[in-house]
């Protein structure tokens, strides 16, 4: 989780330009750009529950543990957070 940061804000950039280049060049391909924008917020949305929210858990560790349950928990989060950006876009 240490390097998400740097990840996240590298596909949202890559995204914003992406969109930007393909608006002006290709527009009818522009949804690649706005593709990796709505993944770099999705990512960061997630990253931010997992850091503030879930704080006294290692989310890698249990991961690794092989913990089902927190991988469905994890699984219905991500589900939650989708069913929103679906519906407000």
């Amino acid at each position: 989780m240490k390097n998400a940061i740097k990840y996240i804000l590298t596909i949202g950039v890559a995204g914003l330009l992406v969109l930007v280049g393909l608006l002006l060049l290709a527009p009818a391909f522009a949804a690649w750009g706005e593709a990796l924008a709505v993944v770099a917020a999705f990512v960061s949305v997630f990253v931010a529950f997992d850091r503030y929210v879930m704080k006294d858990i290692d989310t890698v560790k249990e991961l690794r543990e092989g913990n089902l349950a927190y991988a469905v928990f994890l699984v219905a989060v991500a589900l939650l957070v989708l069913a929103a950006a679906v519906l407000v876009g």
